[in-house]
């Protein structure tokens, strides 16, 4: 037996990234894959990769969010459909370690594996033909992502990007996503565990409650860019915003 853990969406944070990590290490877990957006959205860039760049069991795809801050970093132009966050990500990459920027840099949009004759496809989102993210899908059905990877021998299509769950099961392969772990209306650190074996191949999706608070004030204490709206739309409200203003 083979047990993988999947994180996803970390967006900065890094309470939910220790408290995952905390969860992930008590479990017996073999490896861990990292499917992008570790920074981007909060402020804790240099916590959350040091934390990841600490272990050795740890394999990375890059997402959009991390494109978006190593191209402000070196002044490039913003990738597609990240130019109104453009001065997010330059305030993210003025406070960045420039050392974990190369190692960013090294991050391929997918990987593939093999494990007891199955392939595994880790990756951010879709890709569209030319390498790049696709459009996210609002309401993903089993046969339109089989359609999308129709010729391929996956068994397993792990993905990130969107943030909520998605769990689908059809008889070609699976497709999961354990929704973001970073980005919640709620105090739980999400991730989920890959449980192989000769003859089978089960997803869990997993709740790890932590103390959000500190971390949420800290959007105001910093003065993050674009902190009200943030909060609202990738935390719920879930802070009181005039308490800790």
């Amino acid at each position: 037996m083979i047990k993988l853990a999947v994180i996803t969406d970390i967006h900065g944070n890094s309470p939910a990234l220790a408290a995952a990590l905390h969860d992930i290490s008590s479990r017996g877990v073999d490896h861990i894959y990292c499917l992008g957006d570790v920074v981007g959205i909060g402020p804790d860039s240099n916590e959350v990769l040091e934390l990841l760049f600490s272990r050795t069991d740890v394999s990375f795809v890059v997402g959009n969010h991390d494109i978006a801050v190593m191209a402000a970093f070196r002044g490039e132009d913003a990738p597609n459909g990240h130019h109104n966050e453009r001065h997010h990500h330059e305030w993210l990459a003025d406070r960045i370690n420039p050392v974990y920027i190369e190692e960013m840099s090294k991050w391929p949009k997918q990987l593939i594996i093999n494990q007891f004759d199955k392939q595994l496809l880790f990756t951010h989102y879709h890709l569209n033909q030319d390498g790049w993210f696709l459009s996210i899908e609002r309401n993903p059905t089993t046969e339109n992502l089989d359609q999308l990877y129709k010729g391929t021998e996956y068994n397993l299509v792990c993905f990130g990007h969107r943030h909520i769950v998605h769990h689908f099961v059809s008889s070609k392969r699976s497709y999961f996503n354990p929704g973001a772990l970073g980005c919640y209306d709620k105090p739980l650190a999400r991730y989920g565990i890959i449980t192989l074996t000769e003859n089978a191949t089960s997803e869990e999706e997993i709740e790890v409650p932590y103390d959000n608070k500190e971390f949420l004030q800290s959007y105001h204490r910093l003065q993050v860019p674009e902190r009200e709206f943030i909060l609202k739309i990738f935390h719920g409200g879930a802070i009181n915003l005039e308490a800790i203003c």
